[in-house]
């Protein structure tokens, strides 16, 4: 039986949630709204689509070129336990469930590739929560520091230069901060790479979004104007042309002035499925093929300067292959938590396109508690399916 949660404190709170096994997830957002969980197991379903389908291809390719005594033709592989991973990634949610009605995800098995739907959204969740604890750090110590959102692009590459061209930008970026010019004016930054795809000409547009965090005397003494910041990134990334730019001051939003704003503004920013998932099967296996080989092992994310020192004093994981993307919402709510009421399992029915709660647990159980995710979530999953 669902009850809505009341608009009164915590402790005047008294909500029925009786048995929640075999109703539909419904995960809320602060603001009411239905968390798209739903909308990116779907997706992800699509994503195991095709790598189902590249994986044969890529084994035997692989296979070929090492009888042929040739270098592999991609840097990165399909192997069966990486296929598993995929497959079960979010089949199965373990939620905390507490007497006022709310839930909050406990426990969950997720893949970590980086062009998994599911992966990606928990991610980008996971990068707006740090961000902002690192960016409230950062004004608790430079409390007149400004901020600036900075646009770096170049000219579209192709499919197969994307992963020297991501290495190089990293590498332009890192010397354009090391000038005289921009080192005293920016405090630190913290930056994320776009990967866009151009459908008629084939090709790649990787480009990077900074947010700097610039000293007061920025936007006086130390102001850099948008061509000088051109002919900055074309010095550092060695172009033959001036590459296009944009630059703005962070305005405080009209519904969150904080610099929560900020931070979903630059989290948002990364490969979205809609450039590799469509109903055009065949595109999307070239352009996920593509992709994945010139991602792979880059990084996407990074901090410097003040911005990176809060992050480490922070002690927030920096480690995109094995972070975690369970748990880290609870750092942006630190007080403490009543104990949950029940621990309930949803299980991802693919013929209903659903989450639907299959068992319910003690929040103390071993059960409720697996040391090993993926182990126990896979075994989990298969007893409630065939069993």
């Amino acid at each position: 039986m669902s009850t809505a949660i009341l608009e009164k404190p915590v402790e005047e709170v008294t909500v029925d949630l009786g048995s929640m096994v075999g109703t539909a997830l419904r995960d809320r957002k602060s603001n009411g709204k239905l968390k798209p969980w739903v909308g990116r197991k779907g997706e992800q379903e699509k994503y195991v689509d095709r790598l189902e389908f590249l994986e044969p291809i890529i084994r035997k390719e692989a296979q070929q070129a090492k009888r042929d005594h040739l270098p592999a033709p991609r840097r990165y592989g399909l192997t069966p336990s990486t296929m598993n991973s995929v497959r079960y990634c979010g089949d199965l949610l373990y939620f905390d469930q507490y007497a006022d009605g709310h839930q909050q995800l406990k426990n969950a098995y997720f893949c970590h590739r980086r062009l998994c739907p599911m992966c990606a959204w928990r991610r980008s969740l996971k990068n707006m929560v740090y961000l902002s604890l690192i960016l409230t750090e950062a004004v608790e110590r430079e409390p007149k520091g400004k901020f600036v959102f900075l646009t770096l692009t170049e000219k579209n590459c192709d499919f197969s230069d994307l992963h020297d061209v991501l290495a190089e930008q990293s590498k332009a970026l890192r010397r354009m901060m090391r000038y005289v010019r921009v080192d005293r004016a920016v405090l630190g930054y913290v930056r994320t790479t776009e990967v866009t795809v151009n459908l008629k000409s084939w090709t790649f547009h990787p480009h990077i979004h900074l947010l700097l965090m610039v000293k007061p005397s920025y936007f006086t003494r130390h102001y850099i104007k948008k061509d000088e910041w051109i002919q900055l990134w074309r010095k550092a990334r060695k172009l033959d042309y001036d590459p296009s730019i944009n630059i703005e001051k962070v305005k405080p939003s009209e519904k969150d002035p904080s610099l929560v704003a900020a931070a979903k503004e630059v989290g948002k920013y990364q490969t979205k499925p809609g450039s590799y998932l469509s109903e055009d099967f065949s595109r999307d296996v070239r352009v996920l093929d593509k992709l994945e080989d010139g991602l792979y092992r880059s990084r996407l994310l990074s901090y410097g300067g003040l911005l990176a020192q809060c992050r480490k004093d922070l002690d927030l994981e920096d480690d995109e292959d094995s972070e975690d993307l369970v748990t880290f919402e609870q750092k942006a709510k630190p007080e403490e938590l009543s104990a949950p009421v029940k621990t309930v399992l949803y299980l991802w029915q693919h013929f209903a396109q659903n989450y639907i709660a299959v068992e319910e647990l003690d929040p103390d159980s071993k059960e409720a508690n697996p040391e090993n995710p993926y182990k126990d979530v896979i075994e989990k999953t298969c007893d409630l399916y065939f069993n």
